[in-house]
């Protein structure tokens, strides 16, 4: 498992770190690699019973900004009960073989169908998108604002791939409004952050949604 732990290291130095969203007004400093299953194994013993496959214990993985890895794990829904720093391939190592093998094929093997869009007003880029054929699932990464990660349904892979090989902004859009938010179906063009006006919809002191405006004054809702 070592020799898959270097690579997923490697991988780790080299990839683009985009901070999850903000979550309850607190800016989050680190991604997030891997969400482990209910009852997932990690190295320490006390958290995985093999006569109770469902212990109702979580685990969520997370790459931080100095590219070393922490792990937390929990029970139901409370909070972690432990929080392990993974500094170095040999640390990584430690945790079960069928962890590092899926982190492997989640981080190294999988993506290998990506792309990256920019701005057709200026230079700018606006998102990348990767996605995962062997763990089915997709991430959309908007420059500086947020990363999404979600499961892809079955109708959806062909036409996933295709706009990442043709870089079909519209394509992308026809799929799920959620994976080219940028993109204006009545231009036809993508627009980074600069150039959509955003306002929120306000329903007495509770934010409804979103309306987006592009150069051209067409409006979208989210």
């Amino acid at each position: 498992m070592i020799d898959k732990a270097k690579e997923i290291f490697e991988w780790a130095r080299k990839v683009q770190f985009v901070p999850d969203e903000v979550s309850y007004g607190i800016i989050k400093t680190n991604m997030e690699v891997y969400e482990g299953t209910w009852g997932h194994p990690s190295r320490n013993t006390g958290y995985f019973n093999e006569e109770n496959p469902q212990p109702e214990y979580w685990s969520r993985l997370f790459l931080e900004k100095d590219r070393t890895f922490r792990y937390i794990v929990g029970f139901k829904y409370m909070s972690p009960l432990e929080v392990i720093n993974i500094s170095n391939p040999e640390e990584l190592s430690e945790f079960s073989e069928d962890y590092v093998r899926k982190l492997h094929s989640r981080c190294v093997g999988g993506f290998r169908d990506k792309a990256s869009f920019g701005c057709e007003s200026c230079d700018n880029d606006v998102f990348s998108i990767q996605y995962n054929d062997n763990s089915n699932r997709l991430i959309v990464d908007t420059f500086g604002v947020s990363r999404r990660e979600t499961g892809v349904p079955t109708y959806a892979k062909a036409g996933i791939k295709a706009a990442i090989e043709q870089k079909n902004a519209r394509l992308l859009y026809s799929i799920n409004t959620e994976y080219a938010r940028n993109y204006c179906e009545v231009c036809d063009k993508l627009y980074c952050g600069e150039h959509w006006k955003i306002f929120p919809i306000m329903d007495d002191d509770w934010c409804d949604g979103f309306v987006w405006t592009c150069p051209r004054r067409h409006r979208k809702e989210f």
